[in-house]
């Protein structure tokens, strides 16, 4: 009766044969190849690490793919000291990072709440003369609204308009939910204007979101043109929004020239399923 091999089978015999076979002059790409491989198995962690040292052993440098693999495999693993320590490894004596390491780097630590390591690390790609790619531009500027720093965000956008990347719709809505998500509203709708003018969709949940930030500070005047722009658009908020703004309207007083408008809002949707 034949027996049947797995493909992790076929790894662990390839490790052991590697191991078996010490004089053997293997190239890096073997390695790099059984690490990219081990990678995608969430039950290889172990086989990962003996490859590493089969490596290390025989002086046989990992490529950049290989770190990134590794640095994105123990971070999905949640082994945060090995991540670490791996990028303090290529750092030093590893090849040159790329712009995918260091979002990965960026992206280890933001999804960890750790928003001052994120931005060491974006300060430390400048500094070495890495170039960001669009994730880059868009998880810091991310990163910057969830420190209250929606200038800093805008700042960003602009010099992404003005790389050769260009700014693209998902880093104009990031942008956007910086500044309302800290009450800037002015900036966010001269953002919104912009992306009018040069044709980049919008969400319709920004438009709500910006009309809702101008209520709470009782600006009744720009809350007006929103909801003018808005039936231009033929966007139409969420039932749940508009009740919401309804009642907001009542606490604060005033703001009457919108009721009409809500109450028509109102009677044109639907409870939310």
């Amino acid at each position: 009766m034949a027996l049947l091999f797995s493909a992790t089978d076929h790894l662990k015999e390839a490790v052991n044969l590697i191991e078996k076979f010490p004089e053997a002059d293997l190239p890096a790409h073997v390695f790099n190849t059984l690490i990219a491989k081990a990678s995608r198995a969430s039950d290889l962690e172990g086989l990962m690490e003996t490859t590493l040292q089969l490596m290390r052993s025989r002086n046989v440098k990992s490529d950049v793919a290989s770190y990134n693999t590794l640095l994105n495999s123990f971070h999905l693993r949640k082994n945060y000291e090995k991540v670490e320590q791996l990028w303090d490894q290529m750092i030093q004596h590893g090849p040159e990072p790329t712009p995918a390491s260091y979002n990965i780097m960026i992206n280890h630590y933001l999804e960890r709440g750790l928003l001052v390591e994120s931005r060491l690390v974006f300060t430390e790609m400048q500094d070495r003369g890495v170039i960001p790619d669009r994730y880059t531009f868009t998880a810091m500027i991310k990163a910057f609204g969830r420190d209250n720093e929606p200038e800093r965000a805008v700042e960003l956008l602009r010099a992404m308009s003005g790389s050769r990347l260009g700014a693209d719709p998902v880093a104009y809505q990031a942008t956007i939910h910086a500044c309302l998500s800290c009450g800037r509203a002015s900036a966010a709708h001269d953002i919104m204007r912009e992306m009018l003018e040069n044709d980049i969709p919008i969400r319709s949940m920004m438009w709500t979101w910006l009309l809702e930030v101008y209520i709470a500070k009782s600006d009744e005047l720009r809350a007006v043109e929103v909801m003018k722009k808005m039936g231009e658009l033929c966007i139409l908020p969420k039932r749940s929004n508009v009740l919401h703004m309804k009642r907001e309207i009542s606490h604060l007083g005033g703001l009457q020239s919108l009721s009409r408008t809500l109450d028509q809002w109102e009677k044109d949707t639907r409870p939310d399923e």
